[in-house]
C-alpha cells in the first residue's frame, strides 16, 4: 500500500508498481488498484494498512450480502 496526494502522483505510482509486479502475480490474478482516502500522504505503508483494514471492518455490511 502507497499513500499519495493527488489523482496524477496516485496514476504515477500505480503504473511504478505494475511494472515492477511479477508475471506470474499479474498471471495469478494480482491486481494494483487506486483507492481514494482520508489517510494522510507519506503515511508508513503498514500502519496505512492497518488503519484501512480497521476502517473496513468497521463499515456495515451491506445488507444484500449473502454472507450475513
Amino acid at each position: 500500500m502507497e499513500v499519495v496526494r493527488g489523482r496524477q502522483n496516485a496514476e504515477s505510482a500505480l503504473k511504478k508498481l505494475a511494472e515492477s509486479q511479477p508475471p506470474s502475480d499479474h498471471h495469478e490474478g494480482w491486481r494494483y488498484f487506486c483507492e481514494k482516502s482520508d489517510l494522510k500522504a507519506g503515511i508508513q505503508p503498514d500502519k496505512a494498512t492497518d488503519l484501512r483494514q480497521a476502517d473496513l471492518e468497521a463499515t456495515p455490511a451491506s445488507s444484500s450480502d449473502p454472507h450475513r
